[in-house]
């Protein structure tokens, strides 16, 4: 059974952990550890019955607009829902917040997560020449929409 819930202080080595399997330039765990903290930052997390972290989505706001920061999921619990899940109420609960526009970059070559944003209603609007490095590569810039009134 997969929790989700807003991410806590006691998290953060977790996530830690989860940022330095998935990315190669993961964010050092003070920077994820202040996320709690700081204001316009709302960060989910889905959690196994052993309390294992196994996904987390980050989003950073200013007003009515956001940009999601982060999606990662483990490895081993990949295909299973939970980025479909973890960006579905990230969605959910930005519009609640009142924020109607979410922005993010995503590798040009991740296809999976090109397609996981689409289902999520996300658009392509935009590309940045040789935004990753380590493989270099372009990031394909998308945008969602609040449909809500």
């Amino acid at each position: 059974m997969i929790r989700y819930r807003q991410m806590e202080k006691g998290d953060t080595v977790q996530v830690g952990r989860l940022f330095r399997t998935c990315f190669s330039h993961p964010w050092e765990e003070e920077a994820i550890g202040g996320m709690t903290a700081a204001g316009g930052y709302l960060s989910l997390v889905a959690e196994n019955e052993k309390d294992e972290i196994l996904g987390y989505v980050g989003m950073r706001s200013v007003c009515d607009e956001a940009d999601i920061t982060n999606v990662a999921v483990r490895p081993d619990a990949r295909r299973s829902g939970i980025a479909h899940d973890l960006v579905r109420l990230l969605l959910e609960e930005a519009g609640c917040r009142g924020i109607r526009t979410v922005f993010l970059e995503v590798r040009a070559s991740n296809a999976p997560a090109i397609t996981l944003y689409g289902h999520a209603g996300f658009e392509e609007c935009g590309r940045r020449k040789d935004y990753y490095t380590e493989p270099g590569e372009d990031a394909i810039l998308m945008v969602w929409t609040c449909s809500g009134s």
